[in-house]
């Protein structure tokens, strides 16, 4: 609800008074417990490619590598009369897309992007070095330099980003097939990248830098470099991990 105030949904302050007022008498929603492991990130992945659809391969090993969320890697598709100028377009859907773009990924393969989430509020952004993500490089090997441009996940048979739906029921496939429980949403991935790194030993203040969340205020400057050593830290100690369960190449070995 905050984050609909700070973005002037209409509606949101008055939907607030309404919750407040009745939150005594409303469920709470259950915490989510699911934590998909490295091997089965990996199964997934392998299964993805099996069916064909090495894109959904990707974004499965950048959500869970890097800990963007899912909405993000993929992109959303807003209506084309909504803010916000965009170069791909689907004309006859009236939409327009944002989201990861290989110009996000820069020449030393370090991610930086601006969740969708944070824009309009904190102005966050996300770093994650990816020669530090053996899942991520493991897939770049299917991208040759001339395939990265525009949108970093496209769909193989429509040549456009996904709709959420298709993702959710690609998903649903994909780990079906891996034999991860069914209760396991694609969304999860985020939260069991950041659940491996503090498991390995990471510090709360890095894998709150790294997943965008807010923190300590300072400059933009040292807020970015910050971002860059902590992202670091958090990439080494999950690696580390890796290394010690015996799956340091996050092949399922």
């Amino acid at each position: 609800m905050k984050h609909g105030i700070l973005r002037r949904f209409a509606g949101c302050i008055e939907l607030r008074e309404i919750l407040q007022t009745a939150r005594s008498g409303l469920p709470q929603p259950s915490r989510r417990e699911i934590v998909i492991t490295t091997d089965q990130a990996t199964a997934a992945r392998q299964a993805a490619h099996a069916a064909g659809r090495p894109s959904s391969a990707l974004a499965y090993a950048i959500a869970y590598e890097t800990t963007l969320r899912l909405w993000d890697v993929v992109g959303q598709w807003w209506p084309l009369g909504k803010g916000g100028i965009s170069d791909v377009v689907d004309a006859e859907r009236g939409l327009k897309w944002f989201g990861l773009r290989w110009d996000n990924i820069d020449d030393n393969l370090v991610l930086k992007f601006k969740p969708s989430k944070t824009d309009g509020t904190t102005g966050r952004t996300v770093t994650y070095p990816l020669t530090k993500a053996p899942m991520v490089l493991e897939e770049l090997e299917h991208w040759p330099a001339d395939k990265r441009i525009g949108p970093v996940i496209v769909s193989e048979a429509t040549g456009l980003p996904y709709i959420s739906r298709a993702v959710t029921d690609r998903w649903g496939d994909d780990r079906n097939a891996a034999g991860i429980d069914p209760k396991a949403w694609a969304r999860d991935l985020r939260a069991s990248g950041i659940t491996e790194g503090r498991a390995a030993g990471a510090t709360t203040d890095d894998a709150s830098k790294v997943a965008g969340h807010a923190g300590t205020k300072t400059t933009s400057a040292v807020y970015d470099r910050a971002s860059e050593e902590a992202a670091g830290r958090f990439a080494d100690a999950r690696i580390a991990g890796r290394e010690r369960n015996g799956n340091g190449g996050g092949n399922g070995r």
